[in-house]
């Protein structure tokens, strides 16, 4: 099983966390505006009934399956180094999952996003790939945060490959969404994150 990883480029462009750099994202996400629930009147006074109750709501499961736990896995490595916890994003999983999708169409082919075109990168990218047994989100996250051991954070300074590391605990990274897909018995995982991290001469933390 096998993260995939990419040279960094120079200032100010972005180096994806593992692969082919990525351009910042200048937009913020929208927030959609709260909605009100619709409410049911209360019966007549003179009726006798009570009013009728509302249904209660279905928690979301916005991890379902294969993702579920994805966020924690990451956010217990962030809160080691007192790091804020990103947050679940459905936009960003929407996007990993078109990605994964394409991936898919090539086999699970590892690679990222292009630098241009309609399918550029425009969030921080972590991939993984692996076959011959399914692997959970605790897994994948710690492979990427195994890299870790050749990651000097006092000088920002890396022996071999940090760039999924560093991208797990970017501090101003703040939301995540992630897809995984399957090819047989081979799988790739695609996480996006938001703001993206990586960049050539900031320290993630």
């Amino acid at each position: 099983m096998s993260p995939a990883t990419s040279p960094p480029r120079s200032s100010p462009a972005l180096v994806v966390a593992l692969v082919l750099a990525c351009r910042p994202d200048l937009s913020r996400e929208p927030s959609s505006p709260p909605h009100d629930a619709p409410s049911t009147p209360p019966a007549p006074a003179d009726s006798g009934r009570p009013p009728a109750k509302q249904p209660a709501a279905a928690p979301a499961d916005p991890e379902a399956g294969r993702l579920a736990g994805i966020t924690a896995a990451h956010n217990r490595h962030r809160a080691d180094l007192g790091i804020p916890p990103l947050t679940w994003s459905p936009e960003l999983a929407r996007y990993a999952q078109k990605w994964a999708d394409k991936l898919q169409k090539q086999r699970c082919a590892l690679k990222h996003r292009p630098r241009s075109g309609p399918d550029a990168q425009r969030h921080g990218e972590n991939l993984y790939a692996g076959s011959g047994q399914a692997a959970t989100p605790e897994q994948v996250v710690e492979r990427w945060v195994a890299e870790v051991a050749d990651y000097d954070a006092r000088t920002g300074r890396c022996r071999g490959v940090c760039g999924h590391y560093t991208q797990v605990v970017w501090r101003d990274s703040q939301r995540l969404g992630c897809a995984m897909v399957t090819c047989g018995d081979s799988e790739v995982w695609v996480c996006n994150y938001d703001p993206p991290g990586n960049f050539l001469g900031q320290k993630p933390y």
